[in-house]
C-alpha cells in the first residue's frame, strides 16, 4: 500500500478560457492570480495466492480559485441565468445596464477536477509449459467535473463509470505476447467533457465522450528472445 497526501499553491497559472468577439465565441489563454489544491493519492495491491492480484486505487482532489481577474462566461454574457452568475458580477466593475458583464470566478472550483477517482483491476494468471494466460478486468469510475472555470450546471459533466477486460497469453520463453482487449466493455456514453452554447430555445451543450466499446488484437514480438 502506498499512500500520499499534497498541497498545492499556484500563482499566475494560465488557464484555457472563451471570450465573445464581435458574438463570437473564441478560445484564449489567461492568467488566474492565485489557486490552491490539496488531495490525497492511494494505491494498494494484494496478492492473496500467486496466480491472483487485486489492485485497488482512489484519488480525492480539492481545487479552488483564490484570486482571479473577473471573466466573461460566453454562455450568460448579461450574467442573469442564475443566481450564482447575478452574484458573481457584483464587485467586477460592470456599467448599469451592460450587455457583456464579467463574473468572478473566485471560489470556483478549477476545470477538469473531479473530487473523486477510483479505479479496480482483477488478474489471474493460469500457467502451463509454453507460456501463460492472464485475464484482467478493469472498473474505472470518475466523479462529476466542470470544463470551464464557472461552475455552472451547464458546465458540468456527469459522473461515468467504465469497464474493461483483455487477455494475454505471453510465451515461456518471452518472445512474444498474445493480447486480445475490449474497453468500455458496456458501451456506456461517458461524457469526458462539454461545451456550452447559448440557443434559441436555451443553452445547448454538446459532449465529447469517450471512445465506444471497442475490441482490439495486439501481436508483441521480441527480437533476439527465446534462443
Amino acid at each position: 500500500m502506498n499512500a500520499a497526501v499534497f498541497y498545492y499553491n499556484y500563482k499566475d497559472a494560465q488557464i484555457p478560457t472563451t471570450t465573445l468577439v464581435a458574438g463570437v465565441a473564441l478560445p484564449q489563454f489567461l492568467n488566474i492570480g492565485k489557486m490552491r489544491d490539496y488531495g490525497a493519492e492511494l494505491e494498494t495491491i494484494w496478492q492473496p495466492v500467486d496466480p491472483l492480484t487485486v489492485i485497488l486505487n482512489y484519488s480525492y482532489l480539492n481545487t479552488k480559485i483564490v484570486e482571479a481577474p473577473c471573466f466573461l462566461d460566453p454562455v450568460d454574457p448579461t450574467a442573469t441565468r442564475s443566481p450564482e452568475a447575478v452574484a458573481a458580477a457584483v464587485g467586477c466593475g460592470n456599467a448599469p445596464g451592460a450587455t457583456s458583464v464579467v463574473q468572478s470566478v473566485v471560489g470556483n472550483q478549477m476545470l477538469g477536477s473531479p473530487h473523486n477517482k477510483l479505479s479496480a483491476a482483477v488478474s489471474y494468471r493460469v500457467s502451463f509449459e509454453p507460456g501463460s494466460l492472464n485475464f484482467t478486468v478493469t472498473d474505472s469510475w470518475r466523479d462529476r467535473q466542470y470544463s470551464s472555470l464557472f461552475s455552472r450546471s451547464y458546465w458540468q459533466t456527469p459522473s461515468y463509470n467504465v469497464v474493461g477486460a483483455r487477455i494475454m497469453w505471453a510465451a515461456a520463453n518471452n518472445a512474444y505476447n498474445v493480447i486480445g482487449y475490449v474497453t468500455n466493455l458496456t458501451d456506456k456514453l461517458a461524457a469526458d467533457a462539454v461545451g456550452a452554447s447559448t440557443g434559441s430555445t436555451g443553452i445547448n451543450q454538446a459532449f465529447g465522450y469517450l471512445p465506444p466499446r471497442t475490441y482490439g488484437l495486439e501481436v508483441q514480438y521480441r527480437f533476439g528472445e527465446g534462443k
